[in-house]
């Protein structure tokens, strides 16, 4: 019998208000999509973005943003990238105060690059598109196929959902009481 293994659903939490978040933001359609399709990216691809935050307000570690990017503070960032260096980039975040569009340091935007056909179809809650083809139109409930995520892996996207990121359950669990304001975690199982 296999050993039942837990993957960490990365969320906002919806509990913590005040936060900063980015309200706007200048860029083409092009750089937007790149960050789902998890390829390696060029250091310089975010050189004509401009994300906007009310600099006023609370950092956060996990920035909200209308374009589902994973933008992390500074210090979440180094947390992942020691455990997970092999699963991810990390660039500068081109954050701009909206009233002044001065630049706000401290903050990276993550590029996922490992992305896994692991999601179990049928045993998942998934709803699928009426149109043509059958693509995956939501995922409520994930779980995940145990043989389909190598044991290395401690960031990712599944390939059938890729609007999603998970963490592993051991780097979940090493993020937890680092005082990080802004991030939950949803526990997915793996059968």
């Amino acid at each position: 019998m296999e050993t039942m293994k837990y993957f960490h659903k990365l969320l906002y939490d919806e509990d913590v208000a005040g936060c900063q978040v980015v309200e706007d933001y200048d860029c083409s359609s092009t750089i937007i999509k790149k960050l789902f399709l998890s390829q390696q990216m060029k250091g310089d691809s975010f050189r004509e973005v401009k994300l906007f935050i009310n600099a006023s307000k609370e950092p956060t570690d996990y920035l909200r943003n209308p374009l589902s990017w994973p933008i992390f503070s500074e210090r979440m960032a180094l947390l992942l990238f020691k455990k997970s260096r092999n699963d991810i980039q990390i660039f500068d975040a081109p954050l701009y105060d909206s009233r002044k569009e001065t630049p706000i340091p401290g903050y990276k935007i993550l590029n996922i690059v490992k992305c896994l056909p692991c999601l179990n179809l049928e045993k998942s809650t998934v709803s699928y598109s009426d149109i043509g083809k059958k693509k995956v139109r939501g995922v409520s409930d994930f779980i995940f196929d145990n043989n389909r995520i190598p044991n290395n892996i401690c960031v990712f996207r599944p390939a059938e959902w890729r609007y999603s990121i998970f963490f592993s359950d051991s780097l979940a669990k090493s993020l937890i009481g680092k005082d990080l304001a802004g991030i939950a975690f949803l526990r997915c199982r793996a059968m």
